[in-house]
């Protein structure tokens, strides 16, 4: 079963960011702020009929999503090493368009054969050991790894695992170089942490001087 994943929107008359639930092309559902609680509403599929989804997947997409609309979380202290983080899903820039990114470009190049599966987003899933190095290979670029999950391929099937899910706080006011050293610190010493597990594929997404974030 393919995961979700969650893209963050400032929509108008909303307050709070609004969370998009999405499995590859399909959109299943929001998430939003209503006066004092976190609502989900899902929607059923293009011909009508209801998703069937992964119940851990749902619960780990939807405590992401909770810390996202909730009001004034941002800047608290959290009592875990994964910190949440309001962040924009990568904008729609072509892969090789002009205005990608010189580092991207070529961090793209230097790792796109090396991911141990692509979804059909083209979003890259990395045995621990290139993960290792695309991290290490952020920091010479300049980039700063904001987001990393860790999931379990068998050959043919990604299970996601909730517990295995970083996310950087980014601070409002944070110079990108402190961003930078923070978060690639961190997802390197998790990745430390995480990799004795054998089936273990990672996936990224990076943030560029400019604010804007890439999927790997």
């Amino acid at each position: 079963m393919l995961p979700l994943r969650v893209v963050e929107k400032d929509i108008e008359d909303f307050d709070e960011p609004v969370v998009e639930l999405w499995r590859e092309h399909d959109f299943v559902g929001h998430v939003f702020w209503d006066e004092d609680i976190a609502v989900v509403r899902f929607y059923p599929d293009r011909e009508g009929d209801p998703f069937d989804l992964g119940l851990d997947d749902v619960q780990r997409v939807l405590d992401i999503a909770n810390q996202i609309v909730m009001p004034g979380l941002l800047g608290e202290d959290v009592d875990s090493a994964v910190l949440p983080q309001h962040f924009a899903d990568a904008p729609d820039t072509p892969v090789g368009s002009k205005d990608e990114n010189r580092c991207i470009v070529e961090l793209r190049r230097e790792f796109e054969g090396l991911a141990t599966y692509r979804n059909l987003d083209s979003e890259g899933f990395f045995p621990c050991d290139i993960a290792k190095a695309l991290i290490s290979r952020c920091g010479d670029l300049g980039l700063a790894v904001i987001e990393m999950e860790g999931l379990d391929w068998d050959g043919t099937t990604l299970t996601p695992r909730p517990d295995l899910h970083l996310r950087i706080d980014v601070r409002p006011g944070s110079s990108f170089d402190d961003v930078r050293s923070q978060a690639n610190t961190a997802v390197a010493t998790h990745l430390g942490m995480w990799s004795s597990r054998t089936m273990l594929v990672v996936s990224f997404v990076v943030q560029l001087p400019d604010g804007s974030t890439r999927v790997l």
